[in-house]
């Protein structure tokens, strides 16, 4: 684990974060945490559902979301990019989007995966200019995130293939 982090099991989920983050409890998401106080706008989440009683799989969720995100009149959706990368023995999908509310420009890293039958979403959002010195910080979460103590993702992952994915299709 990076130095200074800490450490929640929530149910069979391990989520290691930055020690001055401060998780909220709150019940509209799995998990929420905000690292910036003085910005309501920058927060981490972990949104976790069951894709059988949802009936909605990671593509058709990022479809939802892509959705979502166009018609949202608190924040202009400003564009994205999205990878689909395929591993020997997983899929996932990471995105970046860019926001703009009240004239100030966001970003987010997101990770979508399934995983014994739930869909994850795990995101960080943050000030654009911040966005570089968090890509280390959001690949750290991801290598420390754990489902039933095993880690979800391994720096020895090796990617097989990755497609562009374009959601207005």
């Amino acid at each position: 684990n990076p130095k200074e982090w800490q450490c929640h099991e929530v149910k069979n989920n391990t989520i290691c974060l930055p020690v001055q983050w401060q998780v909220v409890e709150q019940g509209k998401v799995f998990y929420f945490a905000s690292h910036d106080t003085n910005d309501r706008n920058a927060f981490f989440t972990v949104i976790k559902f069951d894709t059988g009683l949802a009936k909605l799989n990671s593509s058709q969720y990022l479809r939802e979301g892509y959705s979502q995100m166009l018609k949202d009149i608190t924040q202009a959706f400003v564009g994205y990019t999205l990878k689909k990368m395929t591993f020997k023995r997983k899929e996932s999908y990471y995105a970046e989007y860019f926001t703009e509310i009240d004239g100030k420009e966001y970003f987010a890293y997101s990770m979508v995966f399934e995983i014994n039958g739930f869909l994850y979403d795990v995101a960080l959002k943050l000030p654009k200019e911040k966005s570089p010195k968090y890509k280390d910080v959001f690949k750290d979460i991801l290598f420390n995130f754990k489902i039933d103590g095993k880690p979800v993702f391994d720096e020895g992952d090796e990617i097989e293939k990755i497609e562009v994915i374009d959601l207005s299709k």
